[in-house]
């Protein structure tokens, strides 16, 4: 099998993953941490929002990359613009969410929706650093693997990369 046909085999369900858990995670989340709270709804709430968009980001860039792949660079270009426009209103969201959820810790200690409201504001931060950043998921592509074993460092994350692009160029 060639590069391209192992790309479009792994991105085809990869991509749909991602998508599901921008809301499986957030459905999960308030399930095993309902709260009656305002404080902590609004916490958790607060958390839930960066993380569920930043999941949503990575699932329609690597949909995009896969119909890059397939000959639409339209799809690509079109989400590598919404990536961009979203990162600084991404960072103000994660800010908020950690304050909230500061808040509520503070008013109402380590409740399971405050739990559940510092997790996600965590994830919301690792995906932000995951996706925007430098790669740290290098376990789900033996290729990845390989070279993170073999040099033992972290590099710039494919988003990050392709925005690089995109900003000197925006017509990639």
């Amino acid at each position: 099998m060639n590069h391209e046909a192992a790309l479009r085999k792994r991105l085809g369900s990869y991509w749909k993953i991602e998508l599901s858990c921008a809301f499986l995670v957030p459905v999960a989340a308030v399930m095993r941490a309902p709260s009656s709270e305002w404080r902590e709804s609004l916490a958790l709430g607060a958390a839930i929002l960066p993380v569920s968009v930043l999941l949503l980001i990575g699932g329609l860039y690597w949909r995009g990359v896969l119909k890059k792949a397939q000959g639409d660079r339209r799809s690509y270009k079109a989400v590598l613009r919404a990536a961009d426009q979203a990162e600084r209103p991404l960072i103000a969201a994660m800010i908020v969410g950690l304050i909230t959820t500061v808040v509520a810790l503070i008013f109402h200690g380590w409740t399971g929706p405050v739990i559940a409201a510092l997790i996600l504001v965590a994830l919301a931060g690792l995906e932000f650093v995951n996706y925007y950043r430098i790669q740290l998921q290098n376990f789900d592509n033996i290729a990845d693997l390989k070279r993170f074993a073999h040099t033992r460092r972290f590099r710039r994350s494919h988003l990050a990369r392709d925005l690089e692009a995109f900003r000197r160029r925006p017509t990639i």
